[in-house]
């Protein structure tokens, strides 16, 4: 609409229009004026294919939001850079699923914390570097599942701990002059201490056969202070939910993926934050009795819409008496019925997105081959010839000026081009931490790496050799505890 340069999260050729957010979310035009007759002669993902193929589409998910552009899917957030799933954050970076933090880098899945990087799967956090598992901890680096500790390095399993190295306690003056004898601000140090932490986590940490706190009749990972919910992964405060991933404060829900926030009744629904009684909907936020919606906010009762607003008693964007409306959804489920289509997500002809250009690849990595032969789309990424690096980085931060901020980098992993902001540049100052020397794509995949897959498998308990089921294959050889020889251990 404005024609300006923009990024998104959908690739150039696609055939509809994209806006950015300043365009999308204003009056200057009427998502309504796209609506259309249904077609009883075609099916209905056919006729929601041709409303695809016109409605104008938001470039990046983002909502109430100050200064943090390049961000998605994401909302309250100020001051943050390349960011996704983050809620209530302000300067955060190169991170995912975030709520409520503020001054973090290069953290995933991390809840109430302050002034921290590296941080996977913790909470209520402050000033810790390189931890997993790890809740209300301050003044501490490279801890692996520990819980109200301070000062403390290279650790597993602690609980309530002060001024441990190694998993051994110091006096607090002992500890401080060994903390002082090296400095995180060398990149070398960096990297053989992390070296270490995986040798830790792989090696010596106990780790809990499924990450379930706080929880009744509950099955999965890194579930916490829920009830009743199965088969999912990564969930908290929900109740009564099964085969869901990625969720906060659910009730109700079947195969949801990303929702936030007083959730209920949603079915095969991904990405809508404060949605009730969804089927088949994709990032729609505050909406209620929405099905097969993509993209559609503070709207209730629509049916096969593309980008409505503030919209009530749509079918295919074309809005109708209430009572039309209903009569009118009756016969398009019956007829979906009939077609074997009603209940199931969008077929995988209608995604935008080369499945190698979503976090599914990352998750579940497909070939060429195997991902064509699935039906899905596949990005063949013309070749690219990066910029040779203007500037080799020091060991020290204290050798960094402010003139990198001008500086092209080379990724020492991929090779592509990366640079060094000034929020960023900041943050490592306060942390006395030495810049990065990989880009921000090959830090996540690393820290992705350490994250358990979503699925369990039957193995012993490498203590009581009790039959369990964990998010470690039988060959892995980390120490995998079932909960009552964990709970004794600790």
């Amino acid at each position: 609409m404005c024609a300006r340069s923009l990024v998104s999260i959908y690739p150039e050729k696609v055939p509809f229009p994209v806006y950015c957010a300043d365009c999308w979310w204003s009056d200057r035009w009427n998502p309504l004026a796209y609506g259309r007759e249904y077609d009883f002669s075609k099916t209905f993902f056919q006729n929601y294919a041709e409303l695809q193929n016109l409605v104008p589409r938001l470039a990046l998910y983002v909502k109430n939001v100050h200064n943090a552009e390049f961000n998605n899917h994401s909302e309250q957030i100020k001051e943050c850079y390349l960011t996704v799933d983050a809620i209530s954050a302000e300067n955060v970076y190169y991170s995912n699923l975030i709520d409520s933090c503020s001054d973090v880098a290069d953290c995933m899945n991390v809840q109430r914390s302050q002034l921290c990087y590296e941080n996977l799967q913790s909470r209520d956090n402050y000033n810790c570097i390189q931890t997993f598992l790890t809740d209300n901890c301050r003044d501490s680096a490279f801890l692996y599942d520990c819980k109200d500790c301070s000062d403390c390095f290279m650790s597993s399993n602690l609980r309530h701990k002060r001024y441990y190295i190694f998993n051994r306690p110091y006096t607090k003056e002992a500890y401080e002059e060994w903390r002082a004898s090296f400095s995180l601000s060398s990149a070398a140090v960096y990297e053989a201490y992390y070296q270490q932490f995986l040798d830790l986590i792989h090696t010596r940490a106990i780790r809990k056969a499924q990450n379930i706190t706080q929880c009744e009749n509950c099955f999965g990972d890194f579930i916490e202070k829920s009830k009743n919910v199965h088969d999912s992964y990564s969930i908290v405060g929900s109740e009564d939910c099964r085969y869901c991933y990625i969720n906060w404060y659910l009730k109700d829900c079947y195969d949801t993926t990303e929702s936030a926030y007083d959730c209920e009744l949603q079915y095969e629904s991904h990405g809508c934050n404060r949605g009730k009684r969804t089927v088949a909907a994709h990032v729609s936020y505050d909406v209620d009795a929405v099905q097969y919606v993509d993209s559609c906010h503070n709207s209730s009762d629509l049916f096969g819409c593309i980008s409505l607003r503030r919209s009530r008693y749509a079918l295919l964007n074309k809005v109708y008496p209430e009572e039309e409306y209903r009569e009118l959804r009756a016969r398009i489920i019956q007829k979906m019925r009939e077609d074997g289509e009603y209940g199931e997500f969008f077929p995988t002809a209608l995604s935008p997105y080369p499945y190698n250009d979503t976090v599914a690849h990352a998750y579940y990595p497909l070939t060429r081959e195997e991902a064509v032969s699935r039906g899905y789309a596949w990005s063949d990424s013309p070749e690219r010839h990066y910029l040779p690096q203007t500037l080799t980085l020091p060991d020290q931060l204290e050798s960094v000026s402010d003139g990198i901020l001008n500086e092209i980098l080379v990724c020492s992993e991929c090779a592509k081009n990366y640079k060094i902001i000034e929020q960023e540049l900041k943050l490592y100052r306060q942390l006395h931490l030495s810049l990065p020397r990989r880009c921000a794509d090959c830090r996540y995949k690393r820290r992705l790496a350490l994250c358990n897959p979503h699925r369990l498998w039957a193995r012993q308990c490498s203590m009581c050799r009790a039959e369990i089921q964990a998010p470690y294959p039988p060959q892995a050889t980390d120490l995998v505890y079932c909960e009552s020889c964990y709970q004794q251990t600790l």
